[in-house]
């Protein structure tokens, strides 16, 4: 087993689908959401208030920004400063990791799939994450927490592949 291959085990969970930004009136709340050719917006909140800006840019990019920088780490894809600066920028304004999917048919929390936000100890509210008014499909939990944790380690691995930038 290589080092990547739970990465490229949570990217198989968004094969096929995009996340791209979303600008809805004034603030950005959504993520657009292209997934066999259908488009739809994926609301992002923490418990019933929308998420913060920070936490809306890292889910908008979260499956662009795995799989740009997983191809950087594991094969010859050159590192583009500006791409892990930019990366780098929205791991930072996002809510501190870890991120924890729980999945109610794993056995979940009690109702519904939610991702926990923050350090075992931490009161912060949970993130949900809602298309056309229901709960997004339990891989993009599954996949948006996973990422929380996969970006950086694999920002810190191109980075240290390609000291040059």
């Amino acid at each position: 087993m290589d080092e990547f291959s739970e990465i490229e085990a949570h990217l198989k969970w968004v094969a096929g689908v995009e996340f791209a930004t979303s600008n809805q009136g004034s603030e950005q709340t959504g993520v657009r959401v292209l997934a066999n050719g259908v488009e739809s917006v994926m609301v992002v909140t923490r418990d019933s208030e929308p998420a913060a800006p920070g936490d809306v840019e890292f889910v908008a990019h979260c499956v662009g920004d795995l799989h740009g920088l997983y191809l950087m780490a594991t094969s010859t894809e050159s590192a583009r400063p500006e791409f892990l600066t930019e990366i780098a920028a929205r791991v930072e304004a996002a809510s501190p990791a870890p991120w924890c999917a729980c999945i109610e048919a794993d056995g979940g929390l009690g109702g519904c799939d939610v991702i926990l936000v923050g350090p075992d100890d931490s009161d912060d509210p949970d993130l949900y994450l809602w298309v056309d008014g229901s709960l997004a499909p339990s891989d993009y939990l599954r996949f948006v927490a996973a990422a929380r944790q996969d970006i950086p380690r694999l920002l810190e691995a191109v980075r240290a592949r390609h000291p040059e930038v």
